[in-house]
Formats: structure tokens, C-alpha cells, sequence
């Protein structure tokens, strides 16, 4: 099983000296339980070359993006067009989890050719997460 790169992405957020403040609020609010949760998800997973690797380390990593969600599902929002990306992003913590938890049972089964089925889709999954987080720094950014 190879490594998955970027299986978080942290959201670096400088908000703009002008704009409508409740949007900056509630970016900034996001934002900040995003890279709380991302924070958590580096310390599960470790620092080593070899991180992503373990069973026990795809599993932490499901439970921190299930958590991830959690939190920031409960950062209230009143912009439209930050709830749209808010859910996006939901969706993507549950699907990285689903992938990981899946990921790591077969691993754990010493299936080798589900593993490497599930690791592609683990990729493709974690992929999604760059474009997202630009739409979303765009957007906050943006007056």
C-alpha cells in the first residue's frame, strides 16, 4: 500500500482588510474549526514518512474526519454560498472516512487487490480536497 499524499489539507486563511463582515466572521469561524480538526488529524496520523500507512492510522484518520465534520457542521452560517461549500466539504470528511475505515478493513484482511481498488479510490477521494479548499479560500477572500 502506498503512502496517500495531502490526506489533509490545512486552510490558510488571511482575511481581507475589506468586505461584508459577517461573511469574514463566518469564514474565519470555519476555517478555524477546519484546521482545529486538521491539527487533530496531523497528531493522529504522526509526522513520519510512513504515516497513512497503518491500519490503526487510516482508522484515526476516519474518526478525526468524521470529527472534523461534527465541528465544523456546527459553526452556524448564514451566507449562502458559504453553507453550499460547508456541505461540499461535509461531505468530503465523510467520504474520506468511509474510504479510510474501508481501506483499513482490508488492509487488516490481508486483501491485496481490494486493498490496492480501495487505495485508488482513498487517492481520488483525498484529490478533491485541494479545489475545494481554493473555492473556499477564493470565496472568503473575496470581498
Amino acid at each position: 500500500m502506498t503512502r496517500s499524499a495531502g490526506l489533509v489539507s490545512l486552510l490558510l486563511l488571511a482575511a481581507p482588510a475589506c468586505g461584508p463582515k459577517k461573511k469574514i466572521e463566518e469564514c474565519k469561524a470555519f476555517v478555524t474549526a477546519v484546521n482545529d480538526g486538521v491539527d487533530r488529524v496531523h497528531k493522529a496520523m504522526g509526522a513520519t514518512p510512513e504515516a497513512g500507512q497503518s491500519v490503526a492510522e487510516l482508522r484515526a484518520l476516519a474518526t478525526e474526519m468524521v470529527a472534523i465534520g461534527k465541528q465544523a457542521e456546527g459553526v452556524p452560517l448564514s451566507t449562502p454560498e458559504l453553507q453550499k461549500l460547508s456541505q461540499r466539504y461535509l461531505e468530503l470528511t465523510k467520504d474520506i472516512a468511509v474510504a479510510a475505515r474501508e481501506l483499513a478493513d482490508a488492509v487488516d484482511a490481508v486483501d491485496v487487490e481490494k486493498s490496492t481498488k480501495l487505495q485508488a479510490r482513498m487517492d481520488d477521494v483525498v484529490k478533491k480536497e485541494d479545489p475545494l479548499i481554493e473555492e473556499l479560500n477564493r470565496f472568503c477572500l473575496t470581498p
